[in-house]
């Protein structure tokens, strides 16, 4: 995406399906980072328990299933001379890899010393890899693991936009980890403005480092009574401790995108609030749509006559909502919003960088295209 509110031009609202699970896979400490973001993919060790060995073994197969319990039998045929715990912690990972994590499902690997973080969707059922010939590169570690499933990498995000209370997992030593208690604080790294379970979200920064003051506060709730529609309902949460979020939610979308967008400094009068239609992850960031408006300049002329358009659009919806340009009580709040956005500093939640969406094979012929002739 171009800016953090690219979605306006584009009429497409990110909506995360409930139904969505959250996984932290851990790259050895790091040392597989950058093999996994540049090749797309997640990995898991211990080569010698392959999916052939698991399909065929008779404690794993149907009518019992997968089981921890069948998988550390399996374990302790393969690695003997391990201990119980051992077999019981690579047990439970390998029935989370191939088993428990779903495609569709978002995944989060972290950087050597959890600097950074790289946030994508699977994409593939479990495979094993066929080793090529190719030369490791200089410039990062080849995962020697073959147990992999595909991954579509969205967006890197620093280590100072995960919430504080995610930080407990940096010092967990387990490889694979559910997340799903704080799927509310992944899905915040995606988009500043989001649909899911019904709701949408708009989440702003505010960089102030001092806290918000009660008459600040005032003023905002103001805000957000006088921007919204009447029979809108919109819950505001906070952590806005030096510096901090906030997340305004409700029902009913357009009062979200405007609040949103007005406290980051932009007027009712450049906000597009209708048409929208929500897609999934993929389509957000990679789709057709994405592709398409890349390639038109802003300075096209065509460009120029649909904003314009747009412009008109925007009027009637605003009509529909009872809001007027000349409506005294909006033009207030849109001043008050203004005056906010400058005293706290208030920038919209959009952390970290989008990544460019590349299969696995152009990646592997850049590669081999830097090695000597």
């Amino acid at each position: 995406m171009n800016s953090p509110y690219d979605f306006l031009e584009n009429g497409l609202l990110l909506e995360i399906p409930d139904d969505t699970n959250y996984w932290l896979v851990r790259a050895d400490g790091g040392k597989y980072y950058h093999d996994f973001l540049l090749n797309n993919f997640i990995a898991t060790s211990d080569d010698e328990i392959t999916i052939e060995a698991i399909e065929n073994f008779p404690q794993l197969k149907p009518p019992v299933g997968p089981t921890k319990e069948g998988y550390k039998l399996l374990y302790q045929q393969k690695y003997d001379d391990w201990n119980n715990q051992q077999i019981a912690h690579a047990a439970g990972r390998t029935m989370k890899f191939l088993n428990d994590i779903k495609v569709n499902d978002v995944v989060m690997v972290p950087s050597h010393s959890s600097t950074h973080f790289i946030i994508g969707i699977v994409t593939s059922d479990p495979y094993e890899e066929v080793h090529s010939e190719r030369l490791s590169p200089d410039h990062y570690i080849v995962c020697p693991y073959l147990k992999r499933r595909e991954v579509l990498w969205i967006k890197e995000v620093p280590r100072d936009a995960i919430s504080e209370k995610m930080y407990w997992i940096l010092s967990s030593h387990q490889s694979i980890l559910p997340l799903n208690d704080h799927s509310e604080y992944i899905d915040k790294l995606f988009a500043p403005v989001y649909m899911k379970s019904g709701s949408c979200h708009g989440v702003v920064k505010v960089n102030k480092e001092a806290g918000i003051e009660s008459n600040e506060w005032y003023r905002l709730y103001g805000v957000v009574e006088e921007i919204k529609a009447e029979d809108a309902v919109v819950t505001v949460k906070s952590n806005v401790e030096s510096p901090g979020i906030l997340v305004f939610i409700s029902d009913h979308y357009p009062a979200i995108i405007a609040t949103t967008v007005v406290l980051t400094g932009l007027s009712i009068g450049q906000i597009n609030i209708c048409g929208f239609k929500s897609v999934g992850l993929y389509r957000y960031f990679f789709g057709e749509e994405k592709l398409q408006r890349d390639k038109v300049g802003l300075e096209n002329e065509g460009q120029r006559l649909e904003n314009e358009l747009k412009s008109l659009e925007v009027i009637e919806r605003k009509r529909e909502l009872g809001i007027t340009d000349s409506d005294s009580a909006i033009k207030e709040a849109e001043n008050t919003a203004h005056e906010l956005s400058e005293e706290l500093s208030v920038s919209a939640f959009n952390p970290g960088q989008i990544l460019g969406h590349r299969k696995r094979r152009e990646n592997l012929d850049d590669q081999s295209s830097d090695e000597p002739e």
